[in-house]
């Protein structure tokens, strides 16, 4: 019996199998062959990107970044922490003055009369807001230091110091709280003088803080 199929001679449909098996060898081929390529393409790219040059520019650029966000943090907490401070030293200054200007008042009225039985009520009234505004301004004084963080030897720390121990005796000295008091005008014109003074100082100390 012949093996030719419907007129097509045998060896014919052999080399055409062969042919069709040769081109699917050859795809396959090529094909493993672009896979080959392809992933040694990617294995080249991932060494490249952890060769040590890479990796040391990525580490350089990662700490130039967190150095960087550490410096803003650091400018910023201490950016505010000034702002605060001064806004303290502001207050307090504003507080301090208004203060003595109460002291300066209700002195200078107390030390240019003498004592008057009839109004002992009210002189006895004076002494006590002499007192506590003296108390007043002292502690103010030791918080006002406390936040201009200079030394003990700076010019206004020292004239600060020196208001808070001559204002007490000054205006508690002599016949304060006695029934024998006169009035004393040279006792009322430094009372004058010192709070003018320390007004000054504490303005200063409150535009150049």
């Amino acid at each position: 019996m012949s093996n030719d199929i419907e007129g097509v001679p045998n060896n014919t449909l052999h080399n055409d199998s062969a042919s069709i098996g040769s081109n699917v060898s050859d795809s396959i081929i090529s094909a493993s062959s672009g896979i080959s390529d392809s992933i040694i393409g990617l294995e080249n790219t991932l060494e490249s990107l952890l060769s040590s040059s890479t990796l040391t520019s990525l580490l350089q650029m990662s700490l130039v970044a967190m150095i960087g966000a550490l410096s803003a943090y650091i400018f910023n907490a201490l950016h505010w922490k000034v702002v605060e401070r001064k806004k303290i030293i502001s207050s307090v200054a504003v507080e301090l003055r208004a203060i003595i200007n109460d002291l300066e008042s209700i002195s200078m009225d107390y030390w240019t009369k003498d004592y008057i039985e009839k109004n002992r009520q009210d002189i006895h009234i004076a002494e006590i807001a002499i007192k506590s505004k003296v108390r007043l301004i002292s502690r103010y004084i030791k918080l006002i230091i406390s936040e201009l963080n200079v030394k003990k030897t700076d010019q206004n720390v020292q004239k600060l110091d020196e208001f808070s121990l001559n204002i007490f005796d000054l205006v508690t000295g002599d016949e304060f709280e006695s029934r024998d008091r006169k009035s004393s005008k040279p006792k009322a014109q430094k009372i004058l003088n010192e709070c003018s003074d320390i007004r000054v100082t504490i303005l200063s100390i409150d535009l150049c803080k």
